[in-house]
């Protein structure tokens, strides 16, 4: 019967091996615990706390938005890096959200859909890539980049 509520999810079985022999335990019937909430808030309250400093930051010193990822992004950042983070946000983009749900049999995932805030970001971030692509275009379209850029990267916020 044992076997069976671990098959269920129910109970868990650890087993350690030592020099004299092997140790098998198992815990007493509990239901899965799903991940808590507030890990997850306290995270999006740490990122919340650093976006309201830039805000505050670059607000102050007159700079514009538009502009500023494409200047810091050549000057301190690697491209490389970036090209990575944006194919990172496409690629989270293109993935369903999961989250763990538990029921009687055990622990199942559910798609939750993001809000328009989460997906807006992942946009912004998936950008880079066509930052990264402006760039090594440039010197082979010129004048013409100013045009383009614009054009593409509002295309790409969408």
């Amino acid at each position: 019967m044992t076997l069976y509520d671990w098959a269920y999810n129910e109970r868990e079985v650890v087993s350690f091996q030592a020099d004299y022999g092997t140790y098998t335990l198992m815990t007493y019937i509990s239901p899965p615990q799903p991940p808590s909430r507030q890990i997850e808030q306290q995270n999006m309250a740490i990122y919340n706390h650093f976006v309201v400093n830039a805000l505050v930051l670059y607000r102050s010193l007159g700079s514009p938005w538009f502009m500023f990822n494409r200047i810091v992004s050549g000057i301190w950042l690697n491209c490389s890096f970036l090209f990575i983070r944006g194919v990172a946000a496409v690629m989270c983009l293109s993935s369903p959200t999961i989250f763990p749900v538990a029921n009687r049999t055990g622990v199942r995932f559910i798609d939750v859909p993001r809000s328009l805030l989460i997906s807006s970001l992942f946009a912004g971030e998936a950008t880079w890539i066509a930052y990264i692509l402006h760039d090594m275009l440039h010197p082979l379209t010129g004048a013409y980049t100013k045009r383009y850029a614009t054009l593409s990267c509002c295309y790409l916020g969408l």
